[in-house]
């Protein structure tokens, strides 16, 4: 039920019914790990990363853990901690495509951008339907400038969402749409860079004074 919860984005009800499990299961990993997950969802970060020392505590072999800790770690910028725990992840379970996804997300940010395009290509050949992996691909092939393959990826990231009851059922929004807008820029496609512009601005991205200003530039 709190698993549910939690893939639901009710963190809140979630932590009240894992804290009830821990009280008399507290030696069970996996709910730590999923209690942490929880936590790194509400932006808890510190507490998310304690649930995940506790869960690789009580089971060094629990790979999730160690993926879930890569995350948090991303998010507080140790990106080089962060790709240790993804690599005892794989070491782990070298299916777990997310962990693949994580490490080259951190990769990315420390602008290892061929290292971490291979990352995402050992993710998506592990799940193919890894969303996120083919979004994060994209990413990295632009900061490469390798646009028109960028915008295939992105391509396949926004039909994989579109398609996936999962995305759908969780809300997702994560696919980087000032990317696709600004891949098809460098290629000279300025109405359909537009068009993406637009359609991030409506949706209300972060970046709104940055998407205002390419579009009064087209």
């Amino acid at each position: 039920m709190a698993m549910q919860l939690t893939n639901q984005g009710q963190h809140e009800e979630a932590l009240k019914i894992y804290d009830n499990s821990l009280s008399l299961l507290n030696i069970i990993d996996k709910i730590f790990m999923w209690k942490g997950q929880s936590l790194l969802h509400l932006s808890r970060l510190q507490e998310g990363i304690k649930c995940c020392d506790l869960a690789i505590q009580l089971n060094p072999e629990n790979d999730m853990a160690y993926n879930n800790k890569a995350w948090a770690l991303e998010n507080l910028y140790r990106f080089k901690e962060a790709i240790e725990c993804c690599d005892r992840a794989i070491q782990l379970n070298p299916q777990n495509d997310m962990a693949f996804n994580n490490k080259g997300w951190a990769l990315s940010n420390l602008k290892k951008y061929q290292e971490a395009s291979e990352c995402y290509d050992k993710a998506i050949q592990l799940n193919s339907l890894n969303a996120n992996a083919y979004n994060n691909k994209a990413i990295a092939l632009h900061q490469m400038k390798e646009f028109q393959q960028a915008i295939e990826f992105y391509d396949k990231a926004l039909l994989i969402q579109e398609n996936s009851t999962f995305y759908k059922y969780k809300g997702i929004h994560f696919l980087k749409l000032t990317i696709l807008a600004e891949s098809l820029l460098a290629l000279g496609n300025k109405q359909e860079a537009r068009i993406c512009f637009m359609k991030a601005l409506n949706l209300g991205y972060v970046d709104q004074d940055y998407i205002r200003r390419q579009l009064l530039m087209l």
